[in-house]
């Protein structure tokens, strides 16, 4: 595992450059990795059984202290679920997707409020999406997805265990009102067009009420189907829109983690693959926050860890109380926050590649906290 954790944060694309890499490498030296044969490392991918990773997996989420979001908090623990595709050779004839193409897809659970993976599992480009959704609903926890997961069956079931979900229905939904719910707290210069109204859908013989916001933005109208009934209109459109942030994690796993290149394509090979760019993912979020806190406990006047400012730092005073009631400032402030203690950029994953040799003091501790 420390071999692979090595590879993905040096950003080696193959086995074979990785095997160089653990011979040559004086950061490999420094850090007392072993160098196997290539041989060995690509043995082990059919030696270790997937099994095994995702203990580990499940291991560092239970134990670390995850920094949470503070101004989600009172959305309740939310989950943004989606697939993605991973383009696979076409020698790999077990990750079927169309004719002439293979393809592995990603499907993934994201806790919103700490910005990090909490299930995953990987099926060819055709499996279904709504089925990995039913497998993982958890009591409590509210689960936001896009048009591809409508369905009643999935609804009822995820309201049996106690849990809620913010979906996007398609345009073509039939559905009958209910009655009329108020619309308050949204800037008007965002959305147009905004009903909240609880409904029954045509097709679904229980006839369970459901809560239906209809809204403008931008000249694209948007329904969202919940089963939450405790927040206002525009908590629940923000709730939505934040599943956004499922789409960049994709990107930053395939692109910035190089995870479009995998170190073996058996199928248990691909598991311990996307559980080692996973493990390494955290690994290096925690880092980053870690740092970052080591920079707030010496300089706490210079750096709160969650600013207090008014509005936009240049323009307001150090401790004022920022008025959250605002949906824009709400919004600005997440946006704030994510951006410092929550994102790996690619020039953060080449200062910790260039410093994985270096004594972690202070100027080590600086250069991985920037925000």
């Amino acid at each position: 595992m420390r071999i692979l954790v090595f590879g993905i944060a040096c950003q080696v694309a193959s086995l074979r450059r990785l095997v160089t890499e653990l011979r040559t490498s004086s950061t490999a030296a420094a850090l007392r990795l072993p160098a196997p044969p290539f041989s060995t490392l690509k043995e082990g991918f059919q030696r270790f059984p997937c099994s095994a990773f995702a203990l580990l997996f499940s291991t560092l989420l239970a134990q670390v202290m995850w920094l949470p979001v503070p101004e989600l908090a009172s959305l309740g623990t939310l989950w943004l679920v989606d697939g993605s595709l991973f383009p696979m050779l076409a020698t790999m004839k077990w990750a079927s997707y169309q004719q002439q193409h293979n393809a592995l897809r990603l499907h993934l659970a994201w806790e919103l409020n700490r910005m990090i993976p909490v299930e995953f599992t990987i099926g060819t480009g055709n499996s279904n999406e709504r089925s990995f959704l039913a497998s993982i609903v958890q009591p409590g926890i509210s689960y936001v997805a896009d048009r591809g997961y409508v369905c009643f069956k999935l609804f009822r079931h995820i309201t049996s265990k106690g849990a809620f979900f913010v979906i996007r229905a398609k345009s073509n939904l039939r559905f009958t009102p209910v009655k009329a719910l108020p619309v308050a707290d949204l800037p008007n210069t965002l959305f147009e067009e905004v009903t909240d109204t609880s409904i029954t859908l045509d097709n679904d013989e229980a006839a369970v009420v459901y809560r239906l916001i209809r809204f403008t933005i931008a000249k694209t109208s948007f329904l969202l189907l919940t089963n939450r009934w405790d927040l206002n209109t525009f908590q629940t459109i923000l709730i939505y829109a934040y599943r956004w942030q499922i789409e960049l994690v994709f990107r930053f796993l395939k692109r910035t983690m190089n995870g479009l290149h995998l170190f073996n394509q058996s199928p248990n090979g691909v598991h311990i693959c996307f559980y080692a760019l996973l493990i390494t993912a955290l690994l290096e979020l925690r880092l980053k926050q870690l740092c970052l806190q080591q920079q707030q406990d010496q300089k706490p006047e210079l750096d709160a860890p969650y600013p207090t400012e008014t509005t936009h730092p240049k323009k307001c005073p150090r401790g004022q109380i920022r008025d959250t009631s605002s949906p824009t400032e709400f919004i600005y402030q997440i946006g704030q926050q994510l951006k410092k203690y929550w994102k790996l950029t690619c020039h953060w994953l080449i200062t910790l590649k260039n410093l994985l040799n270096h004594p972690f003091d202070d100027y080590v501790i600086q250069q991985l906290g920037y925000g």
